[in-house]
């Protein structure tokens, strides 16, 4: 099982931090697989974000996303 992507502070992103498409699309070959339209569209606008959550400190800038199984290997 592959899992899901983990999110884990970053500062939202003015426009010099938004991903570019080249950076989604290196992503994309790095996982092995699309993003969802709607997660490409919100790393083009901030490019990872913090929360104030108990569980998500953050979710993560497009160059940190990983499958699960690659970040907590114990978890599995």
């Amino acid at each position: 099982m592959r899992g899901v992507f983990i999110a884990s502070a970053l500062t939202p992103g003015s426009s010099e931090r938004c991903a570019g498409e080249e950076q989604i699309l290196q992503a994309e070959r790095r996982l092995k697989t699309m993003l969802p339209e709607y997660y490409r569209e919100f790393l083009t606008i901030s490019n990872g974000w913090p929360t104030d959550g108990p569980y998500v400190t953050r979710i993560l800038p497009v160059e940190e996303i990983a499958w699960v199984s690659e970040w907590k290997r114990d978890w599995l």
